[in-house]
């Protein structure tokens, strides 16, 4: 395996499945802190916080993915993408880590997002018995 063909990934839960960005895509990730909702905001909108002096939309992946509410626990996150002109901090129910996959794992989402009305995939990792959806962050922002 050489660096040349080796994609970095923050691998995350939301219920039983398995999802990832690139992680040229995430700027940090945070503990939940109170967020302030915004009157009459879509479901999946939870509100804004305000993150050392930068403010954050924040988005419940889960419900913006099944329309069900994350639920809160100590393993919850946010994730800060880092390439938004507007900041977004993604609820998920937990960070597993971060992992390499080679390109050779990586394949075509066309059947996968024919499944979902959000179009929200651009990838699937096939790692072992596992399979990780790559969430499409542009297209999770696009949806603001």
């Amino acid at each position: 395996m050489t660096s040349e063909n080796l994609r970095e990934y923050v691998i995350f839960k939301l219920k039983e499945g398995l999802f990832a960005l690139e992680i040229g895509k995430v700027q940090n990730i945070e503990k939940i802190i109170r967020i302030t909702e915004i009157p009459e905001a879509k479901p999946h909108i939870k509100g804004v916080i305000n993150l050392r002096g930068d403010l954050i939309i924040i988005i419940d992946l889960n419900n913006k993915l099944s329309g069900v509410d994350t639920e809160i626990t100590n393993q919850s996150r946010i994730v800060i993408l880092s390439n938004s002109e507007c900041k977004v901090g993604l609820i998920v129910d937990s960070v597993v880590g971060v992992n390499q996959f080679e390109d050779s794992m990586i394949e075509n989402t066309k059947q996968v997002n024919t499944l979902n009305d959000c179009d929200a995939f651009k990838a699937v990792i096939k790692d072992g018995k596992d399979i990780i959806l790559v969430v499409s962050e542009e297209k999770i922002q696009l949806d603001i």
